[in-house]
């Protein structure tokens, strides 16, 4: 006689193990990409002398985990190589080592095994079944489609005071940071200096909300185009996601709109501005175009307040997530 009990248990475990092992998997793949990251950033040809194995250590982690947290001035600590580099390594977190690793798998047209499907689904929050290449292929055209839009829009500016090559590499370095919520900048002072300057600043915090929507949310929405057949998921999202920035901006310009240090010495479209950028950036990025050090206790607790929600699931951004 077939205990079911037993089976049904034996079942469990074993389904269990299984993403145990997939965890330790992710787990173990994303230590060895930040391994590599960390020995391509402190090779000397990478940077200016200044970068030891712990900065380029911490540089790595920020990087892939896309916090953009840093210890050195990425725009003079590291050469073109080190940038590049440290380019790869945004773009490696942003979109997820899994959906790297299957575009790899696409291009050399092998197959992709069950487990490495299993893999990529759980990654990507998907269910049921899913054609995961063509997925990743979707995911990866999109996101180099908007980074090239938002390369693009920028370069408007920064090309006519930087010159053609220099103009278009640094449009291109922060719009692959911002879509991939890194946060990093070439600047000594972040995007201080483009607190007023719309292209810019709603160039970033366009690829910031694009990033930070999540991929699920983007393939659903070209799946089903009628609200109706939206999964919840992505309902949530589309309506939360503009409540969060709408508010952001509203409590950042109470707060702040009397401060001399942040926004007190702009006009009211400069201040909206800023307050409308530091919310779509508290979330989702670690860009800032006012000193958040000068900011008042009320307006950094509503910040922290904002980097703990987060952005979406499977998406760029880090937190707790909106739908949480």
């Amino acid at each position: 006689m077939i205990n079911w009990r037993s089976s049904y248990a034996f079942a469990l475990h074993r389904e269990q193990d299984s993403r145990w092992s997939e965890a330790r998997l992710i787990l173990g793949s994303f230590l060895i990409i930040l391994l590599i990251g960390t020995i391509f950033l402190v090779q000397p040809s990478s940077h200016n002398g200044e970068v030891t194995f712990v900065n380029a250590l911490f540089t790595a982690t920020s990087a892939i985990s896309v916090t953009g947290l840093g210890v050195v001035d990425t725009g003079t600590a590291f050469t073109l190589q080190g940038q590049i580099f440290l380019l790869m390594l945004m773009e490696i977190g942003g979109l997820g080592q899994m959906t790297m690793t299957l575009l790899l798998i696409a291009i050399f047209s092998k197959r992709v095994g069950l487990r490495q499907q299993v893999l990529a689904k759980e990654a990507l929050g998907q269910e049921g079944s899913v054609n995961i290449i063509q997925l990743v292929k979707r995911i990866v055209l999109f996101a180099f489609i908007a980074q090239l839009i938002g390369t693009g829009i920028m370069a408007i500016r920064w090309v006519p005071e930087m010159g053609w090559v220099h103009g278009l590499y640094v449009s291109f370095f922060h719009a692959v940071s911002a879509f991939n919520n890194a946060g990093f900048s070439l600047f000594a002072n972040n995007l201080m200096d483009y607190r007023d300057d719309p292209i810019i600043s709603l160039t970033i915090a366009g690829l910031l909300i694009l990033g930070g929507i999540g991929f699920t949310v983007i393939v659903d929405l070209v799946r089903n185009r009628r609200w109706r057949k939206l999964k919840l998921h992505s309902k949530l999202m589309l309506l939360m996601t503009p409540t969060l920035l709408l508010a952001g901006t509203l409590m950042f310009w109470l707060l702040e709109h009397n401060n001399p240090g942040t926004l007190g010495k702009a006009g009211i479209g400069g201040q909206l501005l800023a307050a409308f950028f530091q919310s779509a950036s508290a979330r989702t990025a670690g860009f800032n175009t006012i000193d958040i050090g000068l900011m008042t206790p009320a307006a950094l607790l509503f910040l922290m307040m904002l980097m703990f929600i987060g952005a979406g699931a499977t998406s760029t951004g880090g937190g707790i997530k909106v739908t949480t």
